[in-house]
């Protein structure tokens, strides 16, 4: 359209318009999952309770699984790129640390409230892994943060290094080494 010839996207944006867009041009062929099956991994969010020790995952199907002692509800996230935090990383490998081996606190006002013990609010923990990996992974950098104290977006130019070869094992699913 005349209107998107003018408008200013980065390199992310523009990668998600160009799949979308190739994405809806293969409908109906037998090329129609093309972008998907490349590009195509997921992830899987996990809270564990802190009062009764179980571990939430949830999918999307809301499936239920009994694993060792813990009710586990699944939750994946489909993604086509792992966008990157770049902000106080010097490197690849912090930032995906940063993303998958650290875990949130949800304490205070942030308590999660457990189903599992009466919908109360408890202190939980919250981390993610990578649960399928794709062919092929993009792996955008977000170098734009907001500054609060002048209401602006600034860009972040400091070096920041990327490895020739990756190793992602400790960041996914210990049960999931065949997508990995």
């Amino acid at each position: 359209q005349s209107n998107e010839a003018i408008d200013h996207q980065d390199v992310h944006e523009l990668n998600r318009l160009l799949f979308d867009a190739i994405q809806k041009s293969l409908q109906g062929t037998k090329q129609s999952n093309l972008i998907r099956s490349y590009y195509e991994g997921s992830t899987t969010n996990y809270t564990q309770c802190k009062q009764c020790q179980k571990i939430f995952k949830r999918i999307v199907k809301e499936f239920f699984f009994l694993i060792k002692i813990f009710i586990c509800f699944f939750f994946k996230e489909d993604y086509q790129d792992l966008p990157l935090v770049v902000q106080d990383s010097p490197n690849l490998q912090t930032s995906l640390a940063n993303m998958f081996t650290l875990h949130e606190h949800l304490i205070g006002d942030n308590q999660y409230r457990c189903s599992n013990c009466a919908n109360k609010l408890c202190d939980a923990e919250k981390w993610a892994k990578i649960s399928k990996l794709p062919p092929i992974l993009t792996l955008p950098l977000q170098r734009f943060v907001y500054d609060i104290k002048t209401g602006n977006r600034l860009k972040k130019t400091t070096r920041y290094e990327f490895p020739f070869e990756i190793d992602l094992k400790e960041f996914c699913e210990v049960n999931n080494p065949e997508k990995i």
